[in-house]
């Protein structure tokens, strides 16, 4: 547990940092499961602002000490049925893994959502996003090698809460 704990404090102080010039900031977390990775579910701090297209998330799964940071920027963000908002973005990702088989790579993102603001202020985000996010790097599996994985599917599901 004190392991989750240094974690989601890391996790905050890297993103109130990346917000700290913005006007509005959504602070949220989720989770998800990684079709196509060895690291199947993973939980994540996650940062939006009003004047930036980007949103920032970083993910981590506890059983393999995986670690990953994305950067999605989204590029449609139209209503699609009153109060439901559809997204559309592009990214990318770097990841590192320290146990069960080390790896770091980097990979490329393009992914869908839906979202919706709860409350009449705008101030609480519900979300729930899938990406396509193939990655390339090098990892230890018993022995160094080239690491490509072209199907890796997070699909995640979340709240943002606006300050």
């Amino acid at each position: 547990m004190p392991k989750k704990k240094n974690f989601l404090a890391l996790c905050f102080i890297a993103l109130t940092g990346i917000s700290a010039s913005s006007a509005l900031a959504g602070f949220g977390a989720h989770i998800g499961i990684n079709l196509g990775q060895p690291s199947f579910s993973f939980m994540s701090a996650t940062v939006r602002t009003s004047k930036s297209p980007w949103v920032i998330s970083i993910d981590n799964t506890f059983d393999d000490l995986h670690f990953a940071i994305n950067a999605d920027n989204w590029f449609i963000n139209k209503f699609a049925v009153y109060p439901v908002s559809f997204f559309a973005f592009w990214g990318i990702s770097g990841s590192l893994q320290l146990r069960n088989n080390f790896h770091i790579g980097t990979g490329a993102r393009l992914g869908l959502g839906l979202n919706w603001f709860v409350l009449e202020r705008k101030s609480l985000e519900l979300y729930v996003q899938g990406a396509w996010n193939p990655c390339i790097g090098i990892e230890d599996d018993g022995g160094i090698g080239f690491m490509f994985r072209p199907l890796c599917f997070p699909v995640s599901t979340g709240a943002r809460w606006y300050f």
